[in-house]
């Protein structure tokens, strides 16, 4: 996984790249939210999950979203990052 998030001066110039641990197969779409604080990441385990991130940590997973009957293959957040 590679991601860049580069236009949220909070974060100053943020870059991911590693691992996300956590997905059971292949992870097929990530989102940033508006505000840069978190990351979706859908997969084709049937989940998605939601991370943290911070300017000096690794990201936290904070919530596992269950229950889709086939893979999930894109994820977007709201305008104003409350929703997935």
């Amino acid at each position: 996984l590679l991601a860049v998030m580069a236009e949220n001066p909070s974060l100053n110039s943020f870059d991911l790249s590693g691992e996300l641990s956590g997905h059971d197969a292949e992870v097929s779409h990530i989102a940033f939210s508006p505000d840069g604080h978190y990351l979706a990441s859908t997969s084709h385990d049937v989940t998605v999950r939601v991370w943290r991130l911070s300017e000096r940590k690794f990201p936290e997973c904070v919530a596992v979203l269950h229950g889709h009957r086939f893979c999930t293959m894109d994820v977007s957040w709201s305008p104003d990052g409350n929703r997935l």
